[in-house]
């Protein structure tokens, strides 16, 4: 097989691929190193483009299985990069709907999704629950010491209420995001 040290990070060369036991060559193809952690799984990954006859992939594969290298299985990159905290559970599922999308709209919403979208809806109103914990906190620990109005509790009424009205609006989109034609 290609050496790793041969290699240089996200950049694409034309090598020689080897079997590690019998140093026969198996093919020449495009190796690409994507060392962790500024790969996508935040783990080491290497890419083989090979021809692609049956021959050449299983004597590739069975090289692989020599040093004890495995397949990635189907969904496979995208829950290493959820579990190493490089995507969160949004943009997974946004993956996932991308990778199912079979219309230009499903693409278009999937895509978003894949980039924070809905991630970002969902941070602002996870700030406005801490500010309003915060500010209730504060009312039942200090109201008396240091004279907490209680407006605190009428401004926390309303914050509830337009948080709710957001949420609610966020809901009835009738399910568009599965239903997209």
């Amino acid at each position: 097989m290609t050496k790793i040290s041969e290699l240089k990070p996200r950049m694409a060369l034309l090598k020689k691929i080897y079997d590690p036991e019998t140093k026969e060559m198996l093919d020449r193809g495009l190796c690409l190193w994507f060392p962790g952690p500024n790969s996508f799984t935040g783990e080491d990954c290497i890419e083989f483009h090979v021809h692609g006859g049956p021959a050449v992939i299983t004597s590739i594969l069975n090289a692989l299985a020599k040093l004890h290298f495995q397949l990635a299985l189907p969904g496979e990159f995208t829950r290493r990069a959820f579990l190493n905290g490089k995507l969160d559970l949004t943009e997974a599922e946004g993956i996932g709907d991308l990778i199912e999308a079979e219309t230009e709209k499903q693409r278009k919403q999937a895509s978003n999704q894949t980039i924070g979208s809905l991630y970002h809806i969902y941070e602002s109103w996870r700030i406005i629950l801490l500010n309003i914990l915060a500010n209730l906190e504060a009312y039942i620990d200090f109201a008396e010491e240091h004279n907490v109005t209680s407006n605190v509790l009428e401004d926390t009424k309303i914050n509830i209420q337009k948080l709710y009205i957001k949420i609610q609006q966020h809901l009835s989109d009738e399910r568009k995001g599965e239903i997209f034609t």
